[in-house]
């Protein structure tokens, strides 16, 4: 089986193993936390388009695509004002909770 792992634009690493998405998240004190998330049988619309992991708290930006509010954030945070998935320029910074979305991920 292969592993894939790269480095995101948040400064994460992530990798990817068979059936599982494991994003790790390194600690203050060094050591490494692992979260196991992510079924690969999970529906791609519920998947965050920048880290592609399932959405948890989805937000729609300015360009009308759906992301993950803590990637779409980080993202503004470092000036990266252009659509992820177009790469326009997004005419306002106005994040709107995607509530259908959200519970439909839920009911999942």
């Amino acid at each position: 089986a292969s592993v894939n792992a790269w480095l995101t634009r948040t400064g994460q690493i992530e990798v990817v193993v068979p059936l599982v998405f494991v994003p790790l998240r390194e600690l203050g004190t060094g050591e490494i936390a692992v979260k196991l998330t992510d079924a690969v049988d999970v529906p791609n619309e519920f998947r965050c388009p920048i880290s592609g992991g399932v959405m948890r708290r989805p937000v729609v930006a300015a360009d009308g695509y759906t992301y993950e509010r803590e990637e779409i954030e980080g993202r503004l945070r470092a000036f990266l004002l252009t659509s992820p998935v177009t790469n326009e320029p997004l005419s306002d910074l106005k994040l709107v909770p995607n509530r259908i979305l959200e519970a439909l991920i839920a009911k999942y």
